[in-house]
């Protein structure tokens, strides 16, 4: 898919990011304290922007939360049709 937004590659935290909106994204991960790693692992061809970790006090959980998570400089949740993160559920 073509951006109207070109990317421009950024360094935070000694971590080179494809561009300043994932940085973004992990200064934002810091502020909320949670752990995060850049392009974590390979899933079936989709190679997600992050894996976050954060904490859960609700018994029934195992006092933390993962998630994969893909940066898009979109707009709505509409234009993630058809994307490959859509075909995952981690529960």
């Amino acid at each position: 898919m073509k951006y109207a937004i070109k990317p421009h590659e950024t360094t935070y935290k000694s971590t080179l990011f494809r561009s300043r909106l994932e940085a973004r994204w992990a200064a934002f991960f810091d502020l909320a304290g949670w752990e995060w790693t850049y392009e974590p692992v390979e899933v079936d061809g989709w190679l997600p922007d992050f894996m976050v970790k954060f904490p859960c006090s609700h018994s029934e959980c195992r006092g933390y939360h993962v998630l994969l998570v893909e940066i898009k400089p979109y707009y709505s949740i509409d234009q993630f049709n058809g994307h490959p993160c859509t075909r995952y559920y981690f529960g």
